[in-house]
C-alpha cells in the first residue's frame, strides 16, 4: 500500500462532463456538453481531459462514433499509466475522435441557435427567429 494515494482520475475543472443516465436532469452528454468540455483542455492536456471516468464511459458507450476496442485499449492504457504522449498520439492519429469532436462542435452550435420563443397570444411555441409567431401570425413583442 503506498504511502501517498496515487489516483488515475483526475479532479474536473470549471467545465465538467454530464454524468450518464442524467437526462431527466436535463444533463445530456456529448453535444453541447462534449464541446464545451473539449474546449476546456488543449491537445497537450488531453490526458488531464481523458482521466474522467464518465468521459471515458461515454466515448466507449455513444451511438455518434463507435471506437474500436483497440482504439479504446490504447486510450485506456495511456490513462492509466499517465503517458502523456501515448495519449496524445491517440487524440491525433484516432480519426473516430476527431470525427466525434468535429459533431459535437456542430450539434452545440446548432443547439445555441436553435433558441425558441413562445407566442403571448396563443402560446404556439416558435423554433425560428422571426418577428411574428408562426401559428397566429401576432408580432412577437405586441
Amino acid at each position: 500500500m503506498p504511502k501517498e494515494p496515487q489516483y488515475t482520475f483526475t479532479p474536473p475543472r470549471s467545465a465538467r462532463f454530464a454524468i450518464e443516465n442524467r437526462e431527466a436532469m436535463a444533463e445530456l452528454q456529448g453535444g453541447t456538453n462534449l464541446s464545451t468540455y473539449c474546449a476546456e483542455y488543449s491537445l497537450n492536456e488531453f490526458l488531464e481531459q481523458a482521466t474522467n471516468f464518465h468521459f471515458l464511459l461515454y466515448l466507449m458507450t455513444n451511438h455518434l462514433v463507435q471506437f474500436s476496442e483497440a482504439e479504446m485499449h490504447k486510450l485506456c492504457f495511456a490513462v492509466s499509466t499517465q503517458n502523456r504522449e501515448m495519449a496524445i498520439e491517440w487524440a491525433r492519429e484516432t480519426l473516430d475522435w476527431q470525427q466525434l469532436v468535429a459533431l459535437s462542435h456542430e450539434q452545440g452550435h446548432a443547439a445555441a441557435s436553435a433558441t425558441t420563443w413562445s407566442c403571448k397570444h396563443c402560446t404556439f411555441e416558435n423554433n425560428e427567429q422571426r418577428p411574428d409567431c408562426a401559428m397566429c401570425g401576432l408580432p412577437a413583442n405586441a
